[in-house]
């Protein structure tokens, strides 16, 4: 039986709790990052470094969660349909159904976290539920 995104999103909150917070603002928006990792977090604080300005004790705008784990193996071996390159202060996002990967680069650092958004109304993980 194939887990639904609740299940699997539970399964990965009791197996990778998010015990860390990292405030972090952009102007106006404070977004707060909850992660399991404290490398995560670091990495993403020394990446948005020169962005990060604002407010960081009001109440957030947008919490996300950043898991780090082993993924599971799919067993797919699909070629990529577009390619987004690296670039520093780059922020690609796409829907979790969209399957996706990276590739190897070499020894430079790259950070890829991956979060569900939930609205202050308790929307999430559609684009009908984010904008209505």
């Amino acid at each position: 039986m194939t887990e639904t995104i609740r299940a699997i999103a539970d399964r990965i909150q009791r197996e990778a709790p998010a015990r860390e917070r990292l405030p972090l603002c952009f102007g106006p928006q404070r977004i707060d990052v909850l992660s399991n990792s404290p490398d995560l977090l670091d990495g993403l604080r020394r990446y948005f470094a020169a962005f990060d300005e604002g407010d960081r004790e009001r109440e957030a705008d947008l919490v996300v969660r950043a898991h780090q784990m082993e993924p599971p193996d799919l067993g797919l071996d699909l070629p990529p349909l577009r390619t987004i390159e690296p670039q520093p202060g780059y922020l690609a996002l796409f829907p979790s159904t969209l399957y996706h990967g990276t590739t190897p680069f070499g020894s430079a650092e790259r950070m890829t976290v991956a979060f569900d958004v939930v609205t202050g109304d308790g929307h999430s993980g559609d684009a009908k539920g984010l904008t209505g």
